[in-house]
């Protein structure tokens, strides 16, 4: 089961169902955004989401699994990281788009982040992490980490997800 709170109105609808109905797939991986965005994936391999046409043209574009999606502070800003490594995105924030060209656009990324605020997070493969545009507060944990996942939300609040 699952528990159901604010959420955009055609994603309630589709998780809601697939909980009365034992015989629709259940959701696995859910991403959440600002302005109503989101992207839901299903044990059956479907998925659902909203957001701008660019993120459709990614998702239908790509023969890949999603690994991960996040939104960032407007309605064109998201990043998707595909299950190879792969990723597309749209409207991220200047560092992390320097940050990519640095890298010289790989292939080996596990996740990104984005934040309301311009705030951003990526991992590669090789467990090396960069994040920029983050709080005094973040960056002191994190260095001390090495982070495996971050989420951020609104008013500097963060998951980070680190192994000892």
């Amino acid at each position: 089961g699952c528990s159901l709170g604010s959420l955009p109105s055609s994603l309630l609808k589709a998780l809601k169902r697939s909980e009365r109905r034992s015989s629709d797939s259940k959701p696995t991986y859910v991403a959440l955004g600002s302005k109503n965005r989101y992207y839901v994936e299903f044990d059956d391999g479907s998925s659902l989401w909203y957001g701008p046409d660019s993120l459709t043209e990614a998702l239908k574009e790509s023969d890949q699994s999603v690994a991960s999606v996040a939104f960032g502070s407007t309605w064109t800003s998201y990043f998707v990281v595909f299950d190879n490594g792969g990723w597309n995105y749209g409207g991220i924030p200047d560092g992390l788009s320097d940050l990519i060209r640095r890298r010289n656009r790989r292939a080996d990324l596990v996740s990104v982040a984005l934040g309301p605020d311009g705030e951003w997070f990526l991992r590669a493969r090789n467990g090396k992490c960069w994040w920029n545009g983050t709080s005094h507060a973040f960056d002191k944990f994190a260095y001390k980490r090495s982070p495996m996942f971050v989420d951020f939300g609104c008013n500097d609040t963060y998951i980070i997800r680190y192994n000892e």
